[in-house]
């Protein structure tokens, strides 16, 4: 069918084809680039926009951190609570790096085994853990988000100690994953403190303060409930205040997530189609 098309337009079928499938089904866009050498040609630069590195395709993939124009890539310690530290061969071939997601062990064990040009590159950090181990902070990361299953004492309190941490954050993120083992409650009148307190403590450097939550459907009414308490303008003058910062936002992400295990498999989805929660976030004053 393609070979009675004009060349022009065969391409761009192909590319639009591919593009769609690189957000959607990577399976079927590997499907097609594996159809025919031209079309390999043409569907292999849209496959290594963002690669997504972790244990279990390292080897996979391991050659084509040497292709030109890889990446930008990111690079995951922890998969399905399994560490995971990359040998050598793949630490030196982390040129074009530009996330890594981990536990804080993990992170600062492998930022500290980096080549200079990878901690040039790195410009954001995911942390599966409020707790903060740097020995050594890239001098680009200005994007941290935080991962956590409580809000903690101080609410928020860890996303305080990375801001201190790293002094060119401009965007904070906190992940609240309410499932399964990691179940809890989120008092509204807390998370509006933790985010009073993180205002403050970032200053005027923070471009954006960006919550996602996300859970169970058995505790949608619990997140119904904090929206609720979100959207009213009355509640207080903290409250009044923070809804009517620009730099506030919140992303309720309504996908059925059951498990620890789904939201790393939708993370890594994301990761590669690149949805994030500074992509989906929306400015509170708007929910």
């Amino acid at each position: 069918m393609l070979e009675s098309l004009p060349t022009e337009l065969a391409i761009a079928v192909i590319v639009e084809a591919a593009q769609h499938f690189a957000a959607t089904d990577r399976g079927s866009a590997v499907s097609l680039a594996l159809t025919a050498s031209f079309v390999y040609r043409i569907v292999k630069p849209i496959l290594l926009r963002r690669v997504f590195i972790s244990s279990s395709n390292y080897k996979k993939i391991d050659s084509l951190l040497l292709t030109p124009g890889v990446g930008p890539l990111i690079l995951d310690l922890n998969i399905a609570g399994t560490s995971w530290i990359p040998t050598p061969e793949v630490i030196s071939g982390l040129k074009n790096l530009c996330c890594i997601r981990g536990a804080p062990y993990d992170l600062d064990k492998t930022i500290a085994l980096l080549p200079q040009s990878a901690r040039e590159s790195l410009h954001e950090v995911q942390s599966w853990s409020d707790s903060v181990f740097l020995s050594y902070v890239p001098p680009r990361v200005t994007r941290v988000c935080v991962y956590f299953d409580r809000l903690g004492d101080p609410p928020l309190g860890g996303l305080i100690k990375w801001l201190h941490a790293v002094p060119l954050i401009t965007h904070i993120g906190a992940e609240l994953v309410d499932i399964e083992d990691h179940a809890f409650n989120i008092p509204p009148e807390d998370l509006v403190q933790g985010l009073e307190q993180v205002l403050k403590t970032g200053g005027s450097r923070l471009q954006t303060v960006a919550i996602r939550i996300c859970g169970d459907p058995t505790n949608d009414d619990q997140w119904e409930h904090l929206l609720d308490k979100l959207r009213s303008w009355s509640w207080g003058s903290a409250m009044t205040a923070i809804r009517a910062d620009q730099r506030v936002a919140l992303w309720r992400d309504r996908r059925r997530l059951h498990s620890i295990d789904e939201d790393v498999r939708a993370a890594i989805d994301d990761s590669v189609t690149g949805v994030d929660i500074w992509s989906e976030a929306r400015i509170l004053a708007e929910w």
